[in-house]
């Protein structure tokens, strides 16, 4: 539809320049609606942005309805009944159920949606959905006078005509058969008045309507201003009713008792260990003493002083040293004991089990 007029404008303008070409009118002009024009594209282009903040408030609303109603679903339910093992078999362990938000007036929820609909409508989505009406109407209005303007371009081609008509009369006979020449010279004197008082009474109409259209433009710009208050205000009021809401928590009252089985301890059985024998002959070829060796000939604790965290140096006896060489004696150097093999030692002192020593025979 637009654009059929947008051609029909095109064509006019054709017209009118090629009228006043042929006859010279210097005056015949196309009528412009320039400015209503430009100014309608601009709020055009704002007014889609205004249109999908209104679309992201409403929806916006209805997210924070939807949460709160299933928030005050979810705080009515109750607690899940535990069960424990019982002398009749499976038997719930607390039967009495016990509601999640106890402490909660979830009715507080319902009105807090219902103020926040209220308001949302009368204070926010309301006025910009009135604004988004008046840029629909003004858009139609400045249609209308454009309209208006081509029929102004479309009298003026018909005046054109109606003056050319009065030329030919002054100059030569009438062309309808039956009239005097002072007859149709008066007939084309009137035609091009009654089309003179049209074109006047058009472009009047023109005039106002276009100054109406660009009153009208200028008023819906300036009520665009506060386009970010209703924004604000629709934060504010959604803001609202989710204080509301939490405000309906008593967080400070006492949690509702509920009362749960004891934890399961399963009973784990260890299997004890059984005692580790060391072959004396093992630890006298690795340069260790005895047990009875140690106490007998060795004055300091060695597991004293491997607790300490000391390392010390155990000289070996030269009747060990003796009997691992094979019946020479010599002196071995000493050996530097280690804090692990202390702690070797001091782990199997129980568990050790010592062969007595065979006694020497008489020569």
């Amino acid at each position: 539809m637009y654009l059929k007029h947008i051609f029909r404008s095109a064509c006019s303008r054709v017209r009118c320049l090629r009228a006043a070409a042929k006859h010279g009118n210097l005056h015949l002009t196309v009528t412009r609606n320039h400015r209503n024009n430009m100014m309608i594209n601009e709020i055009a282009t704002f007014a889609r942005q205004v249109q999908l903040l209104h679309y992201d408030l409403s929806t916006w609303s209805n997210g924070v309805e939807a949460g709160l109603t299933t928030m005050k679903a979810m705080l009515d339910s109750p607690l899940p009944i535990p069960y424990d093992h019982t002398e009749n078999g499976v038997a719930a362990f607390d039967p009495e159920p016990h509601a999640v938000g106890h402490s909660v007036e979830t009715n507080n929820f319902i009105s807090a949606i219902g103020v926040m609909k209220n308001k949302l409508e009368e204070e926010c989505l309301g006025p910009l959905g009135r604004w988004m009406e008046a840029v629909a109407s003004i858009q139609e209005r400045n249609l209308t006078c454009h309209k208006l303007g081509l029929d102004v371009d479309q009298q003026a081609l018909v005046l054109c005509k109606a003056d050319e008509k009065l030329a030919r009369c002054q100059q030569t006979a009438p062309e309808e058969p039956g009239l005097t020449p002072e007859a149709a010279l008066e007939a084309a004197l009137i035609n091009k008045q009654t089309e003179e008082d049209k074109l006047v009474r058009l472009e009047q109409r023109f005039t106002e309507m276009e100054a109406d259209v660009f009153n009208h433009i200028v008023d819906v710009m300036h009520d665009a201003q506060v386009v970010r208050e209703y924004a604000a205000s629709g934060l504010v009021i959604m803001q609202g009713a989710v204080h509301t809401s939490l405000s309906s928590f008593d967080l400070n009252a006492k949690p509702d008792p509920y009362n749960l089985p004891p934890q399961a301890m399963p009973d784990i059985k260890v299997p004890a260990m059984a005692p580790v024998k060391i072959p004396m002959a093992d630890m006298r070829s690795a340069g260790l003493y005895t047990f009875r060796e140690k106490l007998c000939t060795h004055q300091a604790d060695p597991l004293a002083a491997a607790s300490e965290g000391g390392a010390e140096y155990l000289p070996t006896p030269p009747e060990v040293a003796k009997s691992s060489t094979g019946g020479a004696s010599t002196s071995a150097p000493p050996r530097k004991m280690h804090a692990e093999d202390h702690v070797s030692l001091k782990l199997h002192v129980d568990t050790i089990q010592v062969p007595d020593e065979p006694t020497p025979k008489a020569a």
